[in-house]
């Protein structure tokens, strides 16, 4: 969400309004959540378009548990960076000229474990020692040349992440709000 505020400066109450859509699914971590399942927000404000991701870590990376192996870091910073690839998770309509100016990805399964390990011991609450939030977080933010052309998006994850499902989605536009649920047979949709 950091990404997301520094574009709050003077902005109106479609991005307000759309934070706190964006900011539900990180406080909600802690509830149980389906593998193959996650939740994408989308939010139109004249130029600009910020899109939030969350998806299960098992759908990026094939585990949910801090990394222990190398191969298991390794396919975590492989995760993050094929995440941090716009151009293949969501396409906007190409005629509304939109490009990426930031992107942030995160996980409690990038976290150097070594570090963690020495906060335990200065926890006083032993049974949230072993907790991870494990499900990757992407923020997008773009500029659009021609928001008035951008009438939908295509979504590449399914492609990317052939083990997820299905992404549940809402989004604010100038033209209204929607929600819909996108899946590897059907990830295109009208704004």
């Amino acid at each position: 969400m950091n990404c997301c505020l520094r574009y709050l400066n003077g902005a109106s109450s479609t991005l307000a309004i759309f934070l706190f859509f964006i900011t539900l699914p990180a406080y909600s971590s802690e509830q149980a959540h389906e593998h193959g399942v996650g939740s994408l927000s989308i939010a139109v404000e004249g130029n600009e378009v910020e899109i939030e991701l969350v998806v299960p870590g098992a759908d990026v990376v094939g585990f949910e548990h801090p990394p222990s192996s190398e191969t298991e870091r390794q396919a975590v910073i492989m995760g993050a960076k094929t995440l941090r690839d716009d151009s293949g998770i969501v396409i906007l309509s190409s005629k509304a000229g939109c490009r990426v100016e930031d992107v942030e990805v995160s996980s409690g399964l990038m976290k150097n474990r070594k570090d963690d390990h020495k906060a335990e011991h200065k926890d006083d609450h032993k049974d949230d020692h072993n907790e991870v939030h494990s499900e990757f977080i992407a923020h997008y933010h773009f500029h659009c040349d021609h928001p008035e052309k951008l009438t939908g998006a295509k979504v590449g994850f399914f492609k990317v992440f052939p083990t997820a499902r299905e992404l549940e989605v809402k989004w604010i536009t100038p033209a209204g709000q929607g929600a819909a649920e996108l899946t590897g047979d059907s990830p295109s949709l009208k704004f």
